[in-house]
């Protein structure tokens, strides 16, 4: 059975992280088995090496981004799952502490929660900050050179006028040449 490049199109492919492609390589996997477990119920065989080379050339670049967005949510989904449970064992933590009389503790934990709520709140802020003053700076760079760009439209129209006033009061000095060319001579 010829190679297919599956795991390098969904793993190894593009900007996810590698865990993400490795779900959607196990999802595509999934999808495949069950292909093959449908094709024997239907069939009563086993697909030949050039069936299942057909059924993996049929999955297209949607189905890949299906799997890969697939993936995405089970990953998101356990992070969340992560986090509300570390979130509850703090709680429960925090609440053990203070009915064992260890108010201090709690209060500690509290406090050095907060804390780090307070510096996340805080680099998140400086690092909008910072964004928003190179966007700022760069609008004075845009306006700076759309004032420049208007200034050399009007003097370039100010060079076509008085080169047009110029060759309408004095001519072009050209007209013995005209007249030449105008007699056939």
């Amino acid at each position: 059975m010829p190679y297919n490049r599956m795991f390098e199109r969904l793993v190894e492919a593009g900007d996810e992280p590698r865990l993400t492609g490795l779900l959607a390589y196990a999802l595509y996997k999934e999808r495949k088995r069950d292909w093959m477990i449908r094709f024997r119920g239907e069939k009563g065989r086993d697909p030949t090496p050039q069936e299942v080379e057909d059924y993996v050339f049929s999955v297209g670049p949607h189905e890949l981004e299906d799997f890969r967005d697939a993936a995405r949510r089970m990953v998101g989904e356990a992070a969340e799952s992560y986090l509300a449970g570390s979130e509850d064992a703090l709680r429960a933590q925090i609440a053990d502490e203070v009915f064992a009389g260890h108010a201090a503790a709690a209060v500690t934990r509290l406090s050095d929660a907060g804390e780090a709520a307070v510096t996340a709140v805080a680099d998140e802020h400086r690092r909008l900050a910072t964004t928003l003053s190179g966007a700022l700076e760069g609008l004075g760079n845009i306006w700076r050179q759309l004032g420049m760009s208007i200034l050399g439209a009007f003097a370039y129209s100010f060079v076509l006028l008085v080169l047009f006033l110029v060759i309408r009061i004095w001519g072009t000095g050209l007209e013995p040449l005209r007249q030449a060319i105008g007699d056939g001579g």
